[in-house]
């Protein structure tokens, strides 16, 4: 009958918080958000938690310790891309071996 109806309103684009919540709720509207390096590191984090599929637009510098904690325990694959891992391990940074050993099984597993 007749077209899909583009008429939903968006975000402003630099309202990060309502596009992570749209993103994490709605995934195919991803591709209409253009504000991915105004994000912060809870943001990514928050996203990443939730769905990892967007893990090559990220910004992995932007996650500091406590953004590492809350994506690596949801999502501990991406164990290797942390660089942080003094701030993230209350063990002295001994998780990270931990950590990026138990990400390397789980993918060996998933083959």
């Amino acid at each position: 009958m007749g077209a899909e109806c583009e008429c939903m309103s968006y975000p402003p684009q630099d309202d990060t918080w309502a596009w992570e919540r749209l993103i994490v709720a709605k995934p195919e509207m991803a591709e209409r958000f253009t504000g991915w390096d105004q994000l912060g590191g809870f943001a990514w984090a928050r996203i990443l938690s939730r769905r990892p599929e967007f893990a090559d637009r990220c910004d992995w510098s932007k996650l500091k310790p406590h953004a590492w904690r809350q994506l690596l325990m949801r999502q501990p694959q991406f164990a290797d891309k942390c660089d942080k891992w003094e701030g993230v391990c209350p063990f002295g940074g001994a998780c990270g071996a931990t950590t990026k050993a138990v990400a390397a099984a789980n993918r060996s597993r998933d083959l």
